[in-house]
């Protein structure tokens, strides 16, 4: 309903501003590198990208070397739980976007691919839609670039 704004605060404060009321809401508070906050079409959740719980071994060369990478996180704005989206993978994410009727995440990686996540079904896996720096969602549909 265009009422409603989410922003982030210092890389780590997600806060959801009532654009009528303009009364702010404190949603979640995390160590570092918060960024991307899209809000659902319905407005009850939000989707950012953050550091991952994990570390991973990011180099198929280098298994020295673990580091925590960024993932995509959810949030529901009633409960405030939040649920890392992309927990068992070792890739870098960003740049997510909800479908104009909230049943899908669009999103790229490191590796310049966009994918797309289910959010009715998210057992569903992750769907590989091609080479591509940006996503955006379209009424009709779906472009990358």
């Amino acid at each position: 309903d265009l009422t409603k704004i989410v922003l982030i605060r210092n890389f780590k404060k997600l806060y959801l501003i009532d654009m009528a009321t303009r009364k702010e809401s404190f949603l979640t508070d995390l160590e570092i590198d918060m960024s991307n906050p899209s809000i659902s079409p319905v407005n009850d959740k939000v989707v950012y990208t953050s550091k991952s719980l994990k570390e991973f071994y990011t180099s198929p060369i280098n298994k020295a070397f673990k580091q925590r990478v960024r993932h995509l996180w959810l949030i529901d704005l009633k409960s405030r739980k939040k649920i890392d989206l992309t927990e068992d993978s070792p890739k870098q994410y960003s740049a997510p976007k909800w479908s104009p009727d909230g049943r899908r995440i669009s999103f790229t990686s490191s590796s310049w691919d966009v994918y797309i996540k289910n959010m009715v079904n998210p057992s569903e896996g992750i769907l590989k839609v091609g080479a591509g720096y940006f996503s955006e969602w379209l009424n009709e549909g779906f472009i990358y670039i």
